[in-house]
């Protein structure tokens, strides 16, 4: 999908406002929010040593938040104002200091070699040319620094009504091969899956039944089963 398509539906209003409530705000909306937060933090080996992180594409901050509280060194960068200015927002109510800049994530507006490490989740997948911006994250990553950003499963079940969510905003599905093929194996250190039911399960499943759907998707994760997680979380060192 053209760049400027999927920027121009980050910037509207309705998606903006409505971005977290509509995604998070139920009861499967919440074991999203906690699963993914608790992934990033495990792959950024972030207990070890605090780092200096630069998130590529922040959106409303869910990830820069709680890695600037857990006292990290952030700085978020999104093309949209608005939402970078909720991201100012929370900061301010919550006393968490975080660096926005505004900027493009395919041309990032830093030197080399200036951050410990770089994430970005809910990001490349929107775009057909997500090794760009993988390269541009590497160029400002430090030596030995971590890279974390996820891509969706061409195996998932997620495949099935891909093409009728394309109708709204673009999502690239790739499998191992198409990976490989934009990413040097040698420098992936993790790649973990996670959501064999897809986000749309969790959001829209009635709450009396996400618990179940809940218990199904941790049992499914011991089994070989979980090769077929939607999101596959990668882990690369430079």
């Amino acid at each position: 999908m053209n760049k400027n398509k999927v920027e121009s539906y980050y910037r509207k209003d309705r998606i903006v406002n409505k971005y977290e409530k509509k995604r998070f705000s139920s009861k499967g909306g919440r074991f999203i929010d906690i699963s993914e937060k608790r992934i990033i933090i495990d792959l950024l080996e972030e207990d070890k040593t605090k780092k200096n992180i630069l998130e590529v594409g922040a959106g409303t901050g869910r990830f820069s938040l709680l890695l600037a509280k857990r006292g990290n060194k952030v700085t978020s960068l999104d093309q949209s104002e608005d939402m970078l200015n909720q991201i100012k927002q929370k900061g301010k109510e919550r006393e968490i200091e975080i660096s926005l800049v505004k900027g493009d994530a395919f041309k990032l507006p830093f030197k080399n070699n200036t951050f410990d490490a770089c994430i970005s989740i809910r990001v490349l997948w929107h775009f057909e040319n997500p090794e760009e911006i993988i390269k541009e994250m590497e160029r400002v990553t430090k030596k030995d620094g971590l890279i974390i950003f996820d891509l969706l499963n061409k195996k998932s079940i997620r495949r099935l009504y891909t093409p009728l969510a394309n109708r709204f905003v673009y999502t690239k599905l790739m499998d191992k091969n198409e990976v490989r093929s934009i990413i040097n194996p040698e420098k992936i250190q993790a790649a973990r899956g996670f959501f064999i039911f897809p986000y749309f399960f969790y959001r829209f499943t009635p709450n009396f039944l996400v618990k179940s759907l809940i218990k199904m998707e941790k049992y499914l994760q011991k089994t070989k089963f979980r090769k077929y997680s939607s999101v596959l979380y990668y882990q690369l060192k430079k």
